[in-house]
């Protein structure tokens, strides 16, 4: 039988993009009449739900769409300053030489993954680059992945930094992986019951390796 195919997050789980995305937030909340993001509420929100991060915040789901659009495109001027979590482009490279397919699946737009991939040296370690619109419908974006690619649940591993991506994972019954180097912490990623939550790259490497071969 094939090998496992391993699907990322990108924002959190293979960028440091935090500070980036609280950018982009606080520059276009007030089109929205959205409440901005201050110093004093990043811990508080890397112990939060995406949901309750929402609410907080003032992003209903009738302005998410337009939200979402708004900010990916205005993502792509940051993007050179994005940096990779360190370790992470040799465990790709590691993890692409073992000949285990990788794959992003995320939020942000194919454009500005691929002019980040192309920036940072890490062209052709993913098959495919998939961007999903629907913050919430993680786990539509990995049934249509199965059936596209005809293989089933089992053979395939999604890897975020969220509740929201351990929550696709577990609607779409796909093993669930979580970092907790991303947007939000050990304790919240906990409440989902992952898989496996990892705290460093080597671990991370090391489940995927054993699990995915």
């Amino acid at each position: 039988m094939a090998n496992k195919v391993v699907l990322f997050d990108f924002d959190g789980t293979l960028v440091d993009s935090f500070p980036t995305v609280i950018k982009v937030f606080n520059e276009i909340a007030p089109w929205f009449r959205c409440k901005t993001v201050d110093d004093s509420d990043l811990r508080r929100l890397r112990e939060a739900s995406s949901r309750q991060m929402m609410a907080e915040f003032g992003i209903t789901a009738w302005k998410l769409p337009l939200f979402m659009l708004v900010a990916r495109r205005r993502m792509l001027r940051y993007m050179p300053s994005v940096k990779l979590h360190a370790g992470i482009a040799d465990m790709l490279k590691r993890l692409h030489e073992r000949d285990i397919r990788l794959c992003i699946l995320t939020s942000n737009s194919v454009e500005n993954v691929e002019t980040f991939l192309a920036d940072n040296g890490l062209d052709g370690i993913f098959s495919l680059v998939i961007a999903h619109k629907n913050l919430f419908g993680k786990h539509d974006a990995l049934n249509k992945f199965i059936a596209d690619n005809d293989t089933i649940a089992d053979r395939v591993i999604y890897v975020g930094d969220e509740t929201r991506d351990m929550e696709a994972a577990k609607r779409a019954h796909v093993t669930s992986v979580a970092v907790s180097w991303g947007f939000q912490a050990h304790d919240i990623l906990a409440t989902t019951k992952p898989d496996v939550i990892c705290d460093d790259v080597l671990s991370l490497e090391r489940y995927l390796v054993e699990q995915a071969l």
